[in-house]
Protein backbone atom coordinates (compact mmCIF):
# COMPACT_ATOMS: atom_id res chain seq x y z
CA UNK A 1 0.00 0.00 0.00
CA UNK A 2 1.43 3.41 -0.37
CA UNK A 3 2.29 5.48 2.59
CA UNK A 4 0.39 8.56 3.72
CA UNK A 5 1.29 11.99 2.37
CA UNK A 6 3.48 13.96 4.62
CA UNK A 7 2.16 17.44 6.11
CA UNK A 8 3.87 19.13 8.49
CA UNK A 9 3.41 18.61 12.23
CA UNK A 10 4.96 22.03 13.31
CA UNK A 11 1.94 23.88 14.62
CA UNK A 12 3.46 27.98 14.41
CA UNK A 13 3.74 26.43 10.15
CA UNK A 14 0.56 24.82 9.76
CA UNK A 15 -1.64 27.60 8.11
CA UNK A 16 -5.11 28.08 9.24
CA UNK A 17 -7.86 27.22 7.20
CA UNK A 18 -11.05 29.18 6.24
CA UNK A 19 -12.68 31.07 9.14
CA UNK A 20 -15.90 29.68 10.28
CA UNK A 21 -16.94 31.88 12.67
CA UNK A 22 -20.99 33.76 11.98
CA UNK A 23 -21.56 31.38 8.91
CA UNK A 24 -23.37 28.32 10.59
CA UNK A 25 -24.54 27.13 7.05
CA UNK A 26 -20.76 26.71 6.21
CA UNK A 27 -19.62 24.81 9.87
CA UNK A 28 -22.52 22.19 9.60
CA UNK A 29 -20.41 21.27 6.22
CA UNK A 30 -17.70 20.87 8.11
CA UNK A 31 -16.02 17.17 7.71
CA UNK A 32 -18.82 16.41 5.81
CA UNK A 33 -16.86 15.82 2.29
CA UNK A 34 -13.07 14.23 1.80
CA UNK A 35 -9.97 16.79 1.17
CA UNK A 36 -8.96 16.92 -2.51
CA UNK A 37 -5.73 17.20 -1.28
CA UNK A 38 -4.67 14.84 1.52
CA UNK A 39 -3.97 11.64 -0.76
CA UNK A 40 -1.89 13.68 -3.46
CA UNK A 41 1.50 13.81 -3.49
CA UNK A 42 1.64 17.05 -2.14
CA UNK A 43 -0.24 16.30 1.01
CA UNK A 44 -3.06 18.76 2.46
CA UNK A 45 -1.72 22.01 3.62
CA UNK A 46 -4.26 22.72 6.88
CA UNK A 47 -3.12 19.33 8.56
CA UNK A 48 -5.17 18.24 11.35
CA UNK A 49 -6.87 21.71 10.88
CA UNK A 50 -7.92 20.95 7.63
CA UNK A 51 -11.98 21.70 6.96
CA UNK A 52 -12.21 18.62 5.31
CA UNK A 53 -12.20 15.14 6.01
CA UNK A 54 -8.45 13.10 5.84
CA UNK A 55 -10.24 9.86 4.95
CA UNK A 56 -13.25 7.70 5.34
CA UNK A 57 -13.09 7.43 9.11
CA UNK A 58 -13.19 11.08 9.44
CA UNK A 59 -16.13 11.98 7.40
CA UNK A 60 -19.39 12.80 9.28
CA UNK A 61 -22.34 11.24 7.46
CA UNK A 62 -25.37 13.60 7.64
CA UNK A 63 -29.06 12.22 7.88
CA UNK A 64 -30.89 12.54 4.24
CA UNK A 65 -34.03 13.66 6.63
CA UNK A 66 -32.02 15.61 8.86
CA UNK A 67 -30.69 17.85 5.82
CA UNK A 68 -34.43 18.21 4.06
CA UNK A 69 -35.74 19.53 7.57
CA UNK A 70 -32.89 22.44 7.65
CA UNK A 71 -34.57 23.24 4.19
CA UNK A 72 -31.21 22.34 2.56
CA UNK A 73 -32.46 19.16 -0.16
CA UNK A 74 -35.42 18.01 -1.18
CA UNK A 75 -35.64 14.36 -0.56
CA UNK A 76 -37.66 13.27 -3.96
CA UNK A 77 -34.96 14.85 -6.36
CA UNK A 78 -31.57 14.50 -4.43
CA UNK A 79 -29.48 12.36 -6.15
CA UNK A 80 -32.47 10.16 -8.04
CA UNK A 81 -31.17 11.44 -11.42
CA UNK A 82 -28.09 11.85 -13.37
CA UNK A 83 -25.83 14.82 -13.72
CA UNK A 84 -26.52 16.33 -17.38
CA UNK A 85 -23.28 17.91 -17.39
CA UNK A 86 -21.70 14.93 -16.15
CA UNK A 87 -23.48 12.70 -19.30
CA UNK A 88 -22.18 15.26 -21.51
CA UNK A 89 -18.69 15.45 -21.02
CA UNK A 90 -17.59 13.03 -18.06
CA UNK A 91 -16.83 15.88 -15.40
CA UNK A 92 -18.59 18.51 -13.15
CA UNK A 93 -18.05 21.85 -11.78
CA UNK A 94 -20.03 20.86 -9.17
CA UNK A 95 -18.16 17.91 -8.37
CA UNK A 96 -18.94 16.03 -4.93
CA UNK A 97 -21.71 19.05 -4.25
CA UNK A 98 -23.88 18.16 -7.32
CA UNK A 99 -27.39 17.46 -6.86
CA UNK A 100 -27.51 14.73 -9.45
CA UNK A 101 -25.68 11.25 -9.66
CA UNK A 102 -21.67 10.87 -11.60
CA UNK A 103 -22.03 7.88 -13.10
CA UNK A 104 -18.83 5.99 -12.57
CA UNK A 105 -19.52 4.36 -16.23
CA UNK A 106 -18.91 7.70 -17.80
CA UNK A 107 -16.62 9.28 -15.73
CA UNK A 108 -14.19 11.30 -18.09
CA UNK A 109 -10.15 11.27 -18.05
CA UNK A 110 -10.06 14.99 -17.25
CA UNK A 111 -11.80 17.47 -14.36
CA UNK A 112 -13.99 20.12 -15.32
CA UNK A 113 -12.05 22.83 -16.65
CA UNK A 114 -14.53 25.29 -16.80
CA UNK A 115 -16.15 27.13 -13.06
CA UNK A 116 -20.22 27.00 -13.50
CA UNK A 117 -21.27 30.79 -12.34
CA UNK A 118 -24.90 32.25 -11.55
CA UNK A 119 -23.59 35.06 -12.20
CA UNK A 120 -21.58 37.23 -15.20
CA UNK A 121 -19.58 38.87 -13.49
CA UNK A 122 -15.79 40.89 -14.13
CA UNK A 123 -12.51 38.18 -13.46
CA UNK A 124 -10.23 40.08 -10.70
CA UNK A 125 -7.32 39.34 -12.38
CA UNK A 126 -8.11 39.36 -16.02
CA UNK A 127 -11.00 42.42 -16.19
CA UNK A 128 -13.01 39.93 -18.49
CA UNK A 129 -15.94 38.33 -17.63
CA UNK A 130 -16.16 35.32 -16.34
CA UNK A 131 -17.60 32.50 -18.36
CA UNK A 132 -20.99 29.92 -17.85
CA UNK A 133 -21.20 26.59 -18.91
CA UNK A 134 -24.84 26.28 -19.35
CA UNK A 135 -27.16 29.37 -19.04
CA UNK A 136 -29.78 26.89 -19.08
CA UNK A 137 -28.70 24.64 -16.49
CA UNK A 138 -31.56 24.95 -13.92
CA UNK A 139 -34.03 24.75 -17.07
CA UNK A 140 -32.47 20.98 -17.70
CA UNK A 141 -32.63 20.48 -13.92
CA UNK A 142 -36.59 21.77 -14.13
CA UNK A 143 -37.20 20.20 -17.04
CA UNK A 144 -36.27 16.59 -15.45
CA UNK A 145 -38.00 16.89 -12.43
CA UNK A 146 -40.82 19.21 -13.02
CA UNK A 147 -44.74 18.28 -14.27
CA UNK A 148 -44.65 20.40 -16.38
CA UNK A 149 -42.32 22.89 -19.06
CA UNK A 150 -43.75 25.93 -16.80
CA UNK A 151 -41.48 25.19 -14.23
CA UNK A 152 -43.10 28.15 -11.95
CA UNK A 153 -46.57 26.10 -12.38
CA UNK A 154 -47.63 23.41 -9.41
CA UNK A 155 -50.14 21.99 -9.24
CA UNK A 156 -52.36 21.85 -5.60
CA UNK A 157 -52.82 17.90 -5.77
CA UNK A 158 -51.28 15.19 -8.19
CA UNK A 159 -52.47 14.88 -11.55
CA UNK A 160 -54.75 11.99 -12.95
CA UNK A 161 -56.60 11.19 -15.87
CA UNK A 162 -59.94 11.50 -14.76
CA UNK A 163 -62.66 13.68 -16.41
CA UNK A 164 -63.03 15.62 -12.85
CA UNK A 165 -58.98 15.88 -12.44
CA UNK A 166 -59.02 17.17 -15.82
CA UNK A 167 -61.06 19.86 -15.87
CA UNK A 168 -59.56 21.08 -12.33
CA UNK A 169 -56.32 20.99 -13.84
CA UNK A 170 -57.47 23.47 -16.96
CA UNK A 171 -59.11 25.86 -14.63
CA UNK A 172 -56.31 26.10 -12.46
CA UNK A 173 -53.82 26.35 -15.18
CA UNK A 174 -55.84 28.73 -16.79
CA UNK A 175 -56.08 31.00 -13.27
CA UNK A 176 -52.09 30.76 -13.19
CA UNK A 177 -51.28 32.17 -16.60
CA UNK A 178 -53.51 34.95 -16.15
CA UNK A 179 -52.20 35.71 -12.71
CA UNK A 180 -56.08 35.15 -11.11
CA UNK A 181 -56.95 34.51 -8.09
CA UNK A 182 -58.79 30.79 -7.66
CA UNK A 183 -61.81 32.01 -6.59
CA UNK A 184 -63.17 34.06 -9.58
CA UNK A 185 -64.63 32.65 -12.42
CA UNK A 186 -62.95 32.71 -15.88
CA UNK A 187 -65.99 34.74 -17.56
CA UNK A 188 -65.87 37.43 -15.16
CA UNK A 189 -65.22 41.07 -14.77
CA UNK A 190 -61.71 42.62 -14.49
CA UNK A 191 -60.52 44.26 -11.48
CA UNK A 192 -58.52 47.99 -11.55
CA UNK A 193 -55.76 49.97 -9.92
CA UNK A 194 -54.69 53.22 -9.22
CA UNK A 195 -51.75 54.37 -11.49
CA UNK A 196 -49.60 55.79 -8.59
CA UNK A 197 -50.08 56.40 -5.07
CA UNK A 198 -50.85 60.34 -6.47
CA UNK A 199 -54.01 62.55 -5.87
CA UNK A 200 -56.13 62.74 -8.99
CA UNK A 201 -54.21 59.57 -10.71
CA UNK A 202 -55.75 57.43 -13.28
CA UNK A 203 -57.10 53.66 -12.86
CA UNK A 204 -54.99 50.99 -14.90
CA UNK A 205 -57.78 48.17 -15.84
CA UNK A 206 -57.22 44.73 -15.91
CA UNK A 207 -57.66 44.85 -19.26
CA UNK A 208 -55.30 46.90 -19.98
CA UNK A 209 -52.27 45.30 -17.98
CA UNK A 210 -52.81 41.71 -19.56
CA UNK A 211 -52.78 43.94 -23.03
CA UNK A 212 -49.12 45.09 -21.64
CA UNK A 213 -48.16 41.82 -20.91
CA UNK A 214 -49.45 40.76 -24.62
CA UNK A 215 -47.04 43.25 -26.00
CA UNK A 216 -43.90 42.70 -23.84
CA UNK A 217 -44.49 39.02 -24.69
CA UNK A 218 -43.60 39.40 -28.66
CA UNK A 219 -40.44 40.42 -27.79
CA UNK A 220 -39.55 36.85 -25.60
CA UNK A 221 -36.93 38.41 -23.21
CA UNK A 222 -37.86 35.88 -20.21
CA UNK A 223 -37.29 33.02 -22.16
CA UNK A 224 -33.69 32.70 -22.63
CA UNK A 225 -31.22 34.94 -21.00
CA UNK A 226 -27.54 35.56 -19.05
CA UNK A 227 -28.15 36.95 -16.35
CA UNK A 228 -26.09 39.58 -15.30
CA UNK A 229 -27.64 41.88 -12.57
CA UNK A 230 -28.05 45.64 -13.43
CA UNK A 231 -30.33 47.22 -10.78
CA UNK A 232 -30.98 46.62 -7.11
CA UNK A 233 -34.70 46.46 -6.33
CA UNK A 234 -35.93 47.53 -2.72
CA UNK A 235 -31.54 46.32 -2.23
CA UNK A 236 -32.73 43.06 -4.02
CA UNK A 237 -30.34 42.20 -7.39
CA UNK A 238 -31.92 41.71 -10.45
CA UNK A 239 -31.88 42.29 -13.93
CA UNK A 240 -33.71 44.40 -16.09
CA UNK A 241 -34.64 42.53 -19.38
CA UNK A 242 -36.96 45.27 -20.94
CA UNK A 243 -38.44 48.84 -20.11
CA UNK A 244 -41.56 49.45 -22.02
CA UNK A 245 -43.94 53.04 -21.29
CA UNK A 246 -47.34 53.00 -22.09
CA UNK A 247 -50.11 56.10 -21.50
CA UNK A 248 -54.07 55.26 -20.85
CA UNK A 249 -56.57 58.16 -21.73
CA UNK A 250 -59.97 57.64 -21.04
CA UNK A 251 -59.64 53.27 -20.23
CA UNK A 252 -57.88 53.06 -24.13
CA UNK A 253 -54.16 52.35 -23.78
CA UNK A 254 -51.60 53.32 -26.22
CA UNK A 255 -47.29 52.94 -26.25
CA UNK A 256 -45.46 55.43 -26.27
CA UNK A 257 -41.54 55.66 -27.20
CA UNK A 258 -38.47 56.04 -25.06
CA UNK A 259 -37.59 59.44 -26.56
CA UNK A 260 -41.08 60.91 -26.32
CA UNK A 261 -41.58 59.33 -22.27
CA UNK A 262 -37.95 61.24 -21.85
CA UNK A 263 -39.24 64.56 -23.61
CA UNK A 264 -42.61 64.51 -21.06
CA UNK A 265 -40.22 64.17 -18.07
CA UNK A 266 -38.47 67.02 -18.53
CA UNK A 267 -40.86 69.31 -19.98
CA UNK A 268 -44.24 68.15 -18.83
CA UNK A 269 -45.22 68.97 -14.80
CA UNK A 270 -45.79 65.82 -12.96
CA UNK A 271 -49.03 65.71 -12.61
CA UNK A 272 -49.40 65.30 -16.46
CA UNK A 273 -47.48 62.06 -15.68
CA UNK A 274 -50.46 60.47 -13.34
CA UNK A 275 -51.31 58.05 -16.93
CA UNK A 276 -47.95 57.06 -17.71
CA UNK A 277 -47.28 53.58 -17.19
CA UNK A 278 -43.46 52.52 -16.88
CA UNK A 279 -43.29 48.70 -17.02
CA UNK A 280 -40.25 47.03 -16.06
CA UNK A 281 -39.68 43.33 -17.06
CA UNK A 282 -37.18 41.60 -14.43
CA UNK A 283 -35.52 39.27 -13.59
CA UNK A 284 -33.63 38.10 -9.79
CA UNK A 285 -32.13 34.95 -11.28
CA UNK A 286 -31.21 32.87 -13.83
CA UNK A 287 -33.50 30.81 -16.04
CA UNK A 288 -35.91 28.76 -13.87
CA UNK A 289 -33.01 29.05 -11.20
CA UNK A 290 -35.44 27.57 -8.28
CA UNK A 291 -33.96 29.59 -5.48
CA UNK A 292 -35.54 33.06 -6.76
CA UNK A 293 -38.64 34.46 -7.94
CA UNK A 294 -39.45 34.04 -11.68
CA UNK A 295 -38.88 36.97 -14.10
CA UNK A 296 -41.99 38.95 -13.45
CA UNK A 297 -43.64 42.49 -15.65
CA UNK A 298 -43.50 45.04 -12.53
CA UNK A 299 -45.57 48.49 -13.03
CA UNK A 300 -44.70 52.01 -12.00
CA UNK A 301 -42.12 51.01 -9.23
CA UNK A 302 -40.60 54.31 -7.34
CA UNK A 303 -37.42 55.75 -8.91
CA UNK A 304 -35.47 55.43 -5.41
CA UNK A 305 -36.45 51.81 -5.34
CA UNK A 306 -34.72 50.63 -8.52
CA UNK A 307 -31.24 52.25 -9.21
CA UNK A 308 -28.62 50.74 -11.13
CA UNK A 309 -25.94 48.65 -9.63
CA UNK A 310 -22.21 48.40 -10.63
CA UNK A 311 -20.68 44.89 -10.73
CA UNK A 312 -19.09 45.46 -7.43
CA UNK A 313 -21.70 45.98 -5.84
CA UNK A 314 -23.46 43.36 -7.97
CA UNK A 315 -21.02 40.56 -7.04
CA UNK A 316 -21.24 41.85 -3.19
CA UNK A 317 -25.13 41.87 -3.02
CA UNK A 318 -24.98 38.48 -4.62
CA UNK A 319 -22.99 36.77 -1.68
CA UNK A 320 -24.90 38.68 0.69
CA UNK A 321 -28.26 37.10 -1.14
CA UNK A 322 -26.24 33.92 -1.32
CA UNK A 323 -26.08 34.34 2.31
CA UNK A 324 -29.78 35.02 3.36
CA UNK A 325 -30.54 31.55 1.31
CA UNK A 326 -28.32 29.71 3.75
CA UNK A 327 -29.89 31.08 7.15
CA UNK A 328 -33.22 30.62 5.57
CA UNK A 329 -34.20 34.00 4.52
CA UNK A 330 -37.24 34.61 4.00
CA UNK A 331 -37.63 36.05 0.40
CA UNK A 332 -41.13 37.56 1.37
CA UNK A 333 -39.91 39.66 3.20
CA UNK A 334 -38.25 41.57 0.51
CA UNK A 335 -41.14 41.21 -1.60
CA UNK A 336 -42.92 43.01 0.67
CA UNK A 337 -41.11 46.44 0.38
CA UNK A 338 -41.55 45.87 -3.34
CA UNK A 339 -45.00 44.82 -3.36
CA UNK A 340 -44.88 48.51 -1.61
CA UNK A 341 -43.45 50.75 -3.76
CA UNK A 342 -45.84 50.11 -6.92
CA UNK A 343 -49.87 50.19 -6.45
CA UNK A 344 -50.38 47.72 -9.74
CA UNK A 345 -49.31 43.85 -8.83
CA UNK A 346 -46.34 42.44 -10.93
CA UNK A 347 -47.54 39.75 -13.35
CA UNK A 348 -45.26 36.64 -13.64
CA UNK A 349 -43.76 36.29 -17.40
CA UNK A 350 -44.24 32.44 -17.66
CA UNK A 351 -42.21 32.47 -20.67
CA UNK A 352 -41.64 28.32 -21.02
CA UNK A 353 -38.62 27.20 -23.68
CA UNK A 354 -40.88 24.94 -24.91
CA UNK A 355 -42.79 26.37 -28.16
CA UNK A 356 -45.81 24.64 -27.68
CA UNK A 357 -46.35 25.24 -24.08
CA UNK A 358 -45.48 28.93 -24.83
CA UNK A 359 -47.96 29.29 -27.44
CA UNK A 360 -50.67 27.70 -25.59
CA UNK A 361 -50.29 30.37 -22.63
CA UNK A 362 -50.10 33.30 -25.05
CA UNK A 363 -52.96 31.90 -26.24
CA UNK A 364 -54.81 31.66 -22.92
CA UNK A 365 -53.39 35.18 -22.42
CA UNK A 366 -55.40 36.53 -25.84
CA UNK A 367 -58.34 34.57 -24.45
CA UNK A 368 -58.38 36.53 -21.01
CA UNK A 369 -58.36 39.92 -23.22
CA UNK A 370 -60.87 38.99 -25.04
CA UNK A 371 -63.14 37.89 -22.09
CA UNK A 372 -62.34 41.25 -20.43
CA UNK A 373 -63.06 43.16 -23.64
CA UNK A 374 -66.43 41.93 -23.61
CA UNK A 375 -67.23 42.89 -20.39
CA UNK A 376 -66.49 46.35 -20.79
CA UNK A 377 -68.54 46.75 -23.65
CA UNK A 378 -72.70 46.13 -24.24
CA UNK A 379 -73.17 42.39 -24.04
CA UNK A 380 -72.89 40.60 -27.20
CA UNK A 381 -74.70 36.70 -27.19
CA UNK A 382 -73.00 35.71 -29.91
CA UNK A 383 -69.52 36.97 -28.60
CA UNK A 384 -69.81 35.25 -25.25
CA UNK A 385 -70.54 32.09 -27.81
CA UNK A 386 -67.38 32.35 -29.97
CA UNK A 387 -65.39 32.98 -26.27
CA UNK A 388 -66.55 29.93 -25.24
CA UNK A 389 -65.78 27.99 -28.10
CA UNK A 390 -62.39 29.29 -27.95
CA UNK A 391 -61.90 28.15 -24.53
CA UNK A 392 -63.01 24.35 -25.43
CA UNK A 393 -60.22 24.63 -28.16
CA UNK A 394 -57.55 25.81 -25.56
CA UNK A 395 -58.61 23.30 -23.08
CA UNK A 396 -58.44 20.49 -25.71
CA UNK A 397 -54.68 21.49 -26.20
CA UNK A 398 -53.84 21.87 -22.67
CA UNK A 399 -55.45 18.42 -22.42
CA UNK A 400 -53.31 16.84 -25.15
CA UNK A 401 -49.99 18.81 -23.80
CA UNK A 402 -50.71 17.35 -20.12
CA UNK A 403 -51.33 13.88 -21.39
CA UNK A 404 -47.24 14.12 -22.61
CA UNK A 405 -46.52 15.87 -19.55
CA UNK A 406 -47.55 13.31 -17.81
CA UNK A 407 -45.85 10.42 -19.87
CA UNK A 408 -43.04 11.75 -20.47
CA UNK A 409 -40.38 11.97 -17.44
CA UNK A 410 -36.70 10.88 -16.78
CA UNK A 411 -37.05 7.86 -14.20
CA UNK A 412 -35.71 7.93 -10.38
CA UNK A 413 -32.92 5.88 -9.44
CA UNK A 414 -34.15 2.78 -8.30
CA UNK A 415 -34.14 2.45 -4.75
CA UNK A 416 -34.66 6.35 -4.49
CA UNK A 417 -37.75 5.91 -2.50
CA UNK A 418 -36.45 4.24 0.22
CA UNK A 419 -35.44 6.30 3.10
CA UNK A 420 -36.05 6.75 6.48
CA UNK A 421 -35.06 9.13 9.53
CA UNK A 422 -31.74 7.07 9.62
CA UNK A 423 -30.67 6.98 6.04
CA UNK A 424 -27.51 8.81 5.19
CA UNK A 425 -27.25 11.16 2.34
CA UNK A 426 -26.20 9.07 -0.98
CA UNK A 427 -22.88 9.71 -2.08
CA UNK A 428 -22.80 11.48 -5.84
CA UNK A 429 -21.16 8.45 -6.63
CA UNK A 430 -23.72 6.32 -7.95
CA UNK A 431 -24.89 4.56 -11.04
CA UNK A 432 -27.79 5.23 -12.47
CA UNK A 433 -30.33 2.23 -12.45
CA UNK A 434 -33.90 2.50 -13.35
CA UNK A 435 -36.81 0.07 -14.39
CA UNK A 436 -37.38 0.53 -17.77
CA UNK A 437 -41.41 -0.72 -18.93
CA UNK A 438 -40.50 -3.68 -19.82
CA UNK A 439 -39.43 -5.04 -16.76
CA UNK A 440 -42.39 -3.86 -14.70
Amino acid sequence: SNPLPKVSTDESKVPLPQNLRGDPFRHAKVKTELCRNYLSPKGCIFGDKCNFAHGEHELQLKKLMAEEEDGKLDVEIFRTHPCFTWLATGACPFDQRCLGLHDPRVNGSQPSWLNHNEIMVNNNNTGKQSLQIDKLYHEKICAAYSCSPVHAFTPKSRWNADVKSTLSAWREFYFFCCGMENDRQIYSEGLSWPVSSLEGSSDLTELNRVAIVLKMREARKARLYVYSPSHLFCDILCMVLQTRYFRTNLGFLSEISDQDYERMCSTERASSLNNIIVAREIAFGGVSDPQFREASIWFNIRSENIVPCTRQQARKNNIRSRHKLRMKWDPSSGEVGMARSCTIPPFDSNQPVDNAAFDLITDILGHRYRVLEYFSSEPDEMVHQLLVEEEGQLQQRFESQRRFWMTWSWPKKLGSNDFDAETVIPSVFGAYNFVTYGDR
